[in-house]
This record gives C-alpha cells, structure tokens and sequence, in this order.
C-alpha cells in the first residue's frame, strides 16, 4: 500500500500492520515560529504538564506523530482547525479558552499580538528566554528596576484596583520578572529619561530615595543611562522594550492603559533598533547617570533628618536598625543608611512590636 497516498494523520495500525502502532505525520506548515505560535504552543505545553503529559504520551492519545505533537507546542507548525479541535479536547479544554485558544490557531499566520495589559504571562515568558533587553521610559522606573514600595505605591495612585491582595499580587509579579537581571548570559540596557527620576511616587520622599538607590546599585550585566531634560530626544513617542533572544526573533513590547501590543516585523524591529541608537548618542554615560541619580537621590526633603531617627530598642547589637515614628513610619539598617527605606504603617508597626514582645 501507498501510504504516502494517505491524508491526514492516519494511524497504519489500524489497517493491519503487525508491528507497533506507526502514524503518519498531518500535512503542516512548519516556518519559524512567531509570538502567536509561540504562544500557543506555551498554552498547550502548560495543559500538557497540568496532567502530567509529555510529547509521547499526548501523541499516543491524539494517534498523531510525536514529531507533529513537538512542532505544534514549539510553535513550528500550524495545526488545522480539525486536529487543533482535538488537541484541544483531549486536553478537557472547554468554554472561553477553547474558543480563545481556536481563534489563536486560525491568526497564527498574522505577525505580532495585541492583548490585555494586565496579562504579563506573554512578556514574562518572552523576558525569561531573553539574551538582550534593551527599553527606554520616559516617565515612572520599569518594571524590571522598580522596589516594591515604589512599585505598590505606583500602582495606587495611577488608579489600579484598590484591593490590598489585588496590589500585592501586582507588586508580587514585577519582583519576580527582576530574577532575570541575574543571568550571567544576559545583556540590559535601561535608558530612563530625568523626569522619571525626579517624578515623586509614594506617600515619602523615602519611597523615591529607596528606589532611587536601587537604581544606582552597580550591576555587571546592565547599564542604565540616563537622558537628560535638556530638550527633544527619540524616545519622545513613547515608552518600549525590545526583547532579544537565541529562540526567536526580536519583539517590540509596547503598553498603553487598555492594551499591550507585541511587534516583530522586521521594518518595526528596524525602526526601534534607529531610536536605540539615537538615544544612546543623547544619554549621558553610565557614570554621569549614576552620578546624576545619586545627586538627586540626596536632594529629597525630609528623609534623612538625624533628629528623627532613632535606633530600636528591639535591635540586637549585630543586627541594627532605625526607626523614624512617621506616617508611615519608616526603618533602615542603621549599617547602610544609603541604602533602601521600608515603610509601614503605625497598626503594623505596632502588631510587630507587639509579637516582638
């Protein structure tokens, strides 16, 4: 028999062979893989892994190739709607995502993505692959850089749902991006325009100064510059990142209050490397910005006015800290006193002393 005649992804043991169960590969256009195959083959891989299932053991409940299976979750090949539908069932998907998921296959030719903003999984997914990251903000600190503090008091006053545990988990998932500043591998660059420096986050100056600090802390695989408030520059469009990696082409990430948008059209990627290259002929260098961020840091009022601090009586020897009994009060290590600012407010600062008791 021809099998080479048979369409789809028959399984010849159903025809009698005597040996074990071969199939055959579905016709698929396999091409290097964009942001929606790549994100639907994440989606499948995640329900893959929910009940415990590799490559062969999906392709052995489909009777579909494993090589097919592995293309498909790669993002190299674009399944049918058919053959998608069944992947799907077979994963028990149903309802909204089903649909979500189906509608992803059919616009798997199309390039980029736009999706809600609140959705980090794209990003954070793309981030963890990266090996270069380079992105210019012209008004708040990036995710990547931000302390919790400026982090929670940011997404208090830009209106974000006021639901503590809604702000926690938001704080939460841009601390845990940040783990990717620590791979050796990795390259970032951060060009921040002065005004996001000197814009006041958070109910103190210490939020600012705590975060400002942290921006001027030496860090081996990422340069952050600074562009001064001297006049025009090229980033005056707006904010991005561009994320680079040895697993895909280049992505464009750009967010708005409604939508986050995902470019890779080599024209876009063109477009974005020019504004890179303007703005690193504009930006002072790594110096001068960490000159110009600590400079700005000890300009803060109120922050570090010694009559306020003073040490905890609760602190040992070793392990000092100081306290300045504001609202919110605030504490920092008596040992580096230039370094970050937590604050707290007085019912939990009161709760603390009292477990201390």
């Amino acid at each position: 028999m021809d099998t080479g005649a048979i369409s789809g992804d028959f399984p010849l043991w159903r025809l009698g062979f005597p040996c074990r169960r071969l199939y055959v590969r579905p016709m698929a256009e396999y091409r290097e893989p964009n942001i929606r195959a790549r994100q639907l083959g994440d989606r499948l891989l995640q329900r893959m892994a929910e009940k415990g299932w590799g490559v062969r053991e999906m392709s052995r409940r489909l009777e579909m190739s494993a090589q097919w299976v592995s293309a498909v979750t790669r993002g190299r090949a674009r399944p049918d709607p058919v053959n998608l539908a069944r992947f799907l069932t077979v994963l028990g998907v149903r309802g909204a995502e089903y649909h979500e998921l189906m509608a992803l296959g059919d616009e798997m030719r199309k390039p980029g993505l736009l999706e809600n903003p609140g959705n980090l999984r794209t990003l954070i997914a793309h981030e963890q692959q990266a090996t270069a990251i380079s992105s210019f903000h012209g008004v708040v600190i990036p995710g990547l850089l931000q302390t919790a503090d400026y982090a929670r008091a940011l997404a208090n006053e830009m209106g974000h749902p006021c639901d503590p545990d809604q702000v926690d988990e938001h704080v939460f998932t841009r601390l845990s991006r940040q783990a990717i500043l620590t791979r050796p591998r990795a390259r970032f660059s951060f060009y921040l325009h002065e005004f996001a420096l000197r814009l006041p986050v958070g109910p103190t100056p210490a939020v600012m100064r705590a975060q400002l600090h942290n921006l001027a802390k030496v860090r081996d695989n990422a340069a952050i510059r600074v562009i001064p408030a001297t006049g025009g520059h090229a980033g005056l469009a707006g904010d991005f990142q561009l994320v680079e990696s040895d697993s895909f082409r280049p992505v464009i990430y750009l967010e708005s209050e409604v939508s986050a948008l995902y470019l890779e059209e080599p024209r876009e990627i063109s477009a974005y490397r020019r504004i890179l290259r303007a703005l690193a002929k504009t930006a002072l260098d790594e110096a001068e910005s960490r000159m110009l961020i600590t400079r700005l840091a000890r300009e803060l009022p109120g922050v570090d006015m010694p009559e306020k601090w003073r040490k905890s009586t609760h602190s040992s020897q070793a392990d000092c800290v100081e306290v300045a009994l504001d609202r919110p009060v605030l504490i920092r290590d008596t040992k580096d006193r230039e370094g970050g600012i937590l604050t707290a407010s007085t019912a939990t600062w009161r709760e603390l002393l009292t477990r201390l008791r």
